[in-house]
């Protein structure tokens, strides 16, 4: 992308507006010559596909369900849609509208890992190409490929596009919302992309939690923009507008809460908030940790992009968000500065009133994936553009590309090489394929904890894997046999009944073996069976194991069964 210094003019020096109007460019830049405009364009198109490639690859690598997706994946293979706006099993939170989608792909397309995750799977692959065209609309050609780049092989956005969570309809939903009103602020006398946001906002907001934040934080970031116009053209019908788009997030949010989320927060807030996220809420109790915790929080892995981790790992692509702010701040495009940066306000002060995680994980934080992508290109730009000579840039540039193209290589294959979070998910999902086919050949099939009733009672799930368990159930048992209600009257010699006992060992389980004696009085014991996967393996404290007990039932001989009825 190299450049003759006689084929670059360059425009006046845009003087930075004081106000919150439209957006200008990011910082001077030189009027680019056609070839290299092309050349730009061609390498922005090349990381949009390549993001997509590493997408669809991890999308068909038939990974197995880990822990956290079996949980929510255990809630749609056992729900219909009504009941899915109750409280969710497994302590699980999940917008309706995700939650309907997926079912109704499952309900289409059968029981699969691959029906669960071709949602999400569709949004993240969507996301890639709609973030480039925010990026354009946003920025010049050069920041917008760096953000692009930045965006296709960050490893959190491809990792949540292919797993049975909300996080990729999170990230999809912030796109959708940012898009018109970015275009808003480009000119905002016009209407259009404002009446398109107020459409958006409701179906984002059904579909995604975090969607409200991202929606508010527009909402409030247009106030000086508003105002800055207001003043130069008094335009009442823009300010009619606005408070039409707030009053349908208002309702939204309303509406949504109401019929599932307030239900599913209520029910999980204790074991969220002072639980497993716990460190990702300011420790207001002890106010002298807030600074340190506010260092940490940003320089963690929820603000990674396109790589990073905990305990400073995030640093370099904070410090290049940073710089992006003060860029876009110091070019005059301080309304722009306020849409990226208000869903993080926003997602900050609900993490203050105790209601949202603030980092700690980038999966929570994917509605916020767009304006990090977005700053850190912007800010990458500035700092090629004033620490670089001008004969050297395209240089410069082309070696982070390349740096960036190298990232998403390895990701790409570590997905080809390791298709699974862990080989204990790997083995369990193995394991299942044969064991419930197997198990069904020929047979009735019950599962002692849902004959029982007491499938999820306790803690249980923490401690024995239960979610895998049901979830590769449902998806490798035949769908015509009912582990609950398994067909009694159909039990025969050639026909045996085969109960699974998952995790439990009647020696030591009273209410079990009791209900096995039950048992016994009306079938007789023919076999016993012990399968054990992931055999004394431990990690962070959570037990692999899992352990499978099948006991075979046949019907009593007729003159065994004469001789009860007589009381012989």
């Amino acid at each position: 992308m190299e450049t003759s210094a006689e084929g670059v003019r360059r425009t006046r020096r845009f003087r930075p507006s004081r106000d919150f109007g439209a957006v200008e460019p990011v910082a001077a830049e030189p009027v680019e010559p056609h070839d290299r405009i092309l050349l730009i364009n061609c390498a922005l198109v090349g990381f949009v596909v390549f993001g997509v490639l590493i997408r669809l690859v991890r999308s068909l690598a038939d990974r197995p369900l880990w822990g956290d997706e079996a949980m929510v994946a255990v809630n749609l293979l056992g729900r219909g849609f009504g009941e899915l706006m109750e409280p969710l099993a497994f302590a699980q939170v999940a917008p309706i509208g995700f939650l309907w989608v997926e079912r109704l792909v499952v309900v289409l397309l059968g029981p699969s890992e691959w029906s669960l995750r071709l949602a999400p799977a569709v949004c993240g692959i969507v996301a890639v190409p709609g973030f480039a065209w925010l990026a354009r609309r946003a920025f010049n050609p050069v920041a917008a490929l760096l953000a692009v780049a930045v965006f296709a092989v960050s490893y959190a956005p491809i990792r949540h596009a292919v797993e049975v969570k909300p996080y990729a309809f999170d990230l999809l939903a912030a796109i959708v919302l940012l898009l018109p009103a970015i275009v808003w602020l480009r000119q905002p006398e016009r209407t259009g992309s404002l009446w398109l946001l107020v459409l958006l906002a409701p179906v984002a907001m059904i579909c995604s939690h975090p969607a409200t934040f991202v929606a508010g934080g527009i909402g409030v970031a247009m106030v000086p923009t508003l105002w800055a116009w207001a003043v130069k053209r008094p335009d009442w019908k823009l300010l009619r507008l606005w408070a039409v788009y707030l009053g349908v997030v208002g309702l939204a949010f309303l509406a949504v809460y109401t019929l599932s989320t307030g239900e599913q927060s209520d029910a999980v807030s204790s074991t969220y908030r002072e639980g497993y996220w716990a460190a990702a809420f300011p420790p207001f109790d002890e106010p002298l940790r807030l600074p340190q915790w506010l260092l940490m929080t940003h320089v963690g892995e929820s603000f990674g992009y396109p790589i990073g981790g905990e305990n400073g790992a995030s640093l370099v692509s904070t410090v290049l968000a940073v710089a992006g702010v003060i860029a876009l701040w110091r070019g005059g495009n301080r309304g722009l500065v306020a849409v990226l940066l208000a869903p993080m306000g926003m997602t900050f002060l609900a993490a203050m009133l105790g209601r949202y995680p603030y980092g700690g994980s980038a999966r929570t934080m994917q509605h916020l994936a767009p304006s990090l992508c977005l700053l850190i290109g912007a800010g990458a730009a500035s700092i090629l553009n004033r620490t670089v000579l001008e004969g050297g840039r395209d240089r410069r540039i082309k070696q982070v590309l390349v740096g960036l193209v190298l990232i998403g290589a390895g990701l790409f294959t570590t997905d080809l090489v390791m298709p699974y979070r862990t080989r204990e998910d790997q083995r369990t999902r193995d394991f299942a394929r044969w064991f419930w086919p197997e198990v069904a050949r020929g047979a009735e099939v019950g599962c002692s904890r849902a004959m029982r009733g007491t499938t999820f009672d306790g803690t249980y799930w923490r401690l024995g894997r239960l979610e895998l368990y049901l979830a590769n159930q449902a998806i490798a048992l035949p769908a015509d046999r009912d582990t609950a209600r398994p067909r009694l009257d159909r039990v025969s010699e050639d026909h045996p009944l085969r109960i699974v006992i998952y995790n439990d060992d009647p020696r030591f389980d009273l209410g079990l073996a009791a209900w096995l004696d039950v048992m016994s009085l009306h079938f007789q014991l023919r076999d016993v069976r012990s399968y054990t996967v992931n055999g004394g393996i431990i990690d962070h404290g959570m037990g692999r194991e899992e352990r499978f007990l099948v006991f075979e039932y046949v019907p009593f001989p007729e003159n065994t069964r004469l001789a009860r009825r007589s009381g012989g």
